[in-house]
């Protein structure tokens, strides 16, 4: 009789584990990810200029090595530019 009684009694506690189980994997909050797409400013990213060389003289190559080394500087800013946002942009997360 104790026997049957410890049996029911492991059997009632197996049951209402399992169903204590069902239930509470129903309170649980469902977690989400979302991905966050952050684009750099436009100004960083427009296209480099790169003018061709029509001169015929020596001094068509300086004016042209000016010209060049403008284009070159102000794409650099950009670079510097876009590296310094990006560096925001991961300290700021």
């Amino acid at each position: 009789m104790l026997n049957q009684l410890k049996q029911s009694l492991r059997l009632n506690l197996a049951l209402t584990l399992v169903c204590l189980s069902l239930f509470l994997t129903d309170c649980t909050k469902k977690i989400t990810t979302k991905a966050e797409y952050i684009y750099p400013p436009q100004a960083y990213t427009a296209p480099c200029v790169k003018t061709a060389f029509t001169g015929e003289t020596y001094g068509d190559v300086v004016i042209q090595l000016v010209k060049v080394t403008a284009e070159r500087d102000k794409c650099a800013s950009q670079v510097d530019h876009l590296n310094k946002w990006i560096n925001q942009a991961k300290g700021g997360k």
